[in-house]
């Protein structure tokens, strides 16, 4: 069973399994690159990403600047983003890009998700069935309990 992974910014969701964007139950089509950019950009929100990663982390072959503007000018067209004024992705003049829109997943923001469960953090085994949950200093599991 393939578990599903969503990421909610504004009226907007991702959905990173079955790699598809909505607004509301409307699907947006975005070319498969462009996703992946989308992703790549919700997934670090706050976080600047150098035209470099992008380029590597999308374009292994090799993807240039204008490959990477096309991209980020589809997004905002699609998602109604000004560049002049971004409520999604703003430009970080000739550096990158930054994610500016709150994200969140189901349960979590992603900043939060990202720092409770790095890939460094020793875990315990959950109960059968159940993921692992990763070992968390006290004040932490304290904030979470509260949060659920």
């Amino acid at each position: 069973m393939k578990r599903s992974r969503k990421i909610h910014f504004g009226a907007f969701r991702l959905d990173t399994v079955d790699q598809e964007l909505f607004r509301g139950d409307e699907k947006i089509h975005l070319r498969p690159k462009t996703y992946a950019v989308l992703r790549h950009l919700a997934e670090r929100p706050g976080q600047t990403v150098t035209k470099d990663e992008l380029s590597r982390e999308i374009w292994p072959e090799g993807g240039d600047d204008d490959v990477i503007k096309g991209c980020v000018y589809e997004i905002r067209t699609r998602l109604g983003d000004d560049k002049n004024n971004p409520k999604i992705i703003e430009t970080r003049p000739r550096i990158g890009y930054r994610f500016v829109a709150e994200a969140r997943t189901d349960q979590l923001s992603l900043q939060l998700a990202s720092f409770v469960q790095p890939e460094h953090m020793p875990v315990h085994p959950g109960p059968e069935n159940e993921p692992s949950l990763p070992l968390l200093p006290a004040p932490l599991n304290s904030l979470l309990e509260a949060y659920y």
